[in-house]
């Protein structure tokens, strides 16, 4: 009423405008319009996604839409993170409407509507994952999603050609099974073995057993527990009361000599003797007597120069090489063989 007076006082607007704003707000703001209580009405009986910040929804508005449980449903959060990460279906589009609601639009039928067209989908998935008595069976579900999601992206054209073993789908498949690669880099090669695996069923039957998943969390539980047991066999050798001088990023890179012939680099450490030497040298001081029982570290030698750390290993030969062999001189044969028709 203050603002009508003051615009009444100043002769800011006509009189008809005076009358017009001096009417009944819910009809001044349009909230009486049938087509308002008609979309009112409408909101009482269905749940919505909201957007209130940025052009996407938060993590939050995500979890209200499915009505979960913060608490409740911690376990559950990645079926969230999946339905955030989904692609609409073609040709489906979204927008932020009124009142920060999104919206779904079929320009084909023309529909718009507020439900996702995958919120059914992911409701039962969420309703099913609530009420799995076994843990592998949530897990088959999400290497299953997995498959799906990479041959979902790749089949479309124009895509980025992305090979199946590669870092970001290890570092995915190592999340379903609680692995944080950062930390835990012994388990690569045990993801690495059962993603070709889990690929190869999918290929053929186009689903996933349980009972690999289930042989695959007892590999990595078995492979955590050696990596253990040698962590700590490692620490204390060498924390038993000696200082052991041996630097491995120098000793990996070649840059360490051996104390027996200075003009070769240095491929192992005796923990017993603390002397760097080359793998030649090392066999000879160690083939007999109580050397033969020496802890020792070693690296694994170039398979072209036969002197120099190896650093990198070819998937196509299965043949170790340092960096300059590898770059300089097997890559080009590496090459001929990867387009060399089989037989």
């Amino acid at each position: 009423m203050r603002v009508v007076g003051y615009l009444e006082k100043k002769g800011l607007v006509s009189l008809a405008e005076l009358e017009y704003l001096d009417a009944d707000p819910f009809v001044l703001f349009g909230i009486d319009d049938p087509v308002t209580q008609k979309a009112l009405r409408r909101l009482q009986n269905q749940v919505v996604l909201h957007c209130t910040t940025g052009d996407t929804p938060s993590e939050e508005e995500w979890m209200r839409y499915l009505c979960m449980d913060p608490l409740a449903d911690a376990d559950h959060k990645w079926v969230i993170e999946a339905f955030a990460e989904a692609e609409l279906p073609t040709p489906w589009t979204s927008y932020k409407g009124i009142g920060s609601i999104v919206c779904f639009t079929n320009p084909e039928t023309r529909v718009t509507t507020w439900q996702h067209p995958m919120h059914d989908y992911f409701r039962q998935l969420l309703s099913y994952c609530k009420s799995a008595e076994d843990l592998e069976d949530i897990l088959k579900i999400r290497v299953h999603r997995l498959l799906w999601s990479y041959e979902f992206i790749h089949s479309h054209p124009g895509a980025e050609a992305e090979p199946l073993i590669s870092p970001s789908q290890l570092r995915k498949l190592g999340t379903i099974f609680g692995v944080d690669l950062s930390k835990e880099g012994h388990l690569v090669r045990v993801l690495k073995r059962f993603l070709k695996i889990f690929a190869e069923e999918y290929q053929q039957r186009n689903d996933i057993s349980k009972s690999q998943v289930i042989i695959c969390v007892d590999t990595l539980s078995t492979e955590t527990e050696r990596w253990e047991v040698l962590k700590d066999n490692w620490e204390d050798a060498l924390s038993g009361g000696r200082n052991h001088n041996i630097d491995i990023p120098a000793l990996a890179n070649g840059e360490v000599a051996c104390v027996e012939c200075p003009d070769k680099p240095a491929l192992s450490y005796c923990l017993e003797c603390r002397d760097h030497t080359c793998l030649d040298c090392f066999n000879k001081l160690h083939r007999k007597g109580h050397r033969s029982r020496h802890a020792v570290f070693k690296l694994v030698r170039c398979s072209l120069c036969e002197s120099m750390p190896a650093r990198l290993r070819c998937q196509v030969t299965s043949k170790s090489f340092c960096h300059d062999c590898y770059a300089m001189k097997h890559i080009h044969v590496s090459s001929l063989l990867s387009r060399a028709p089989s037989d």
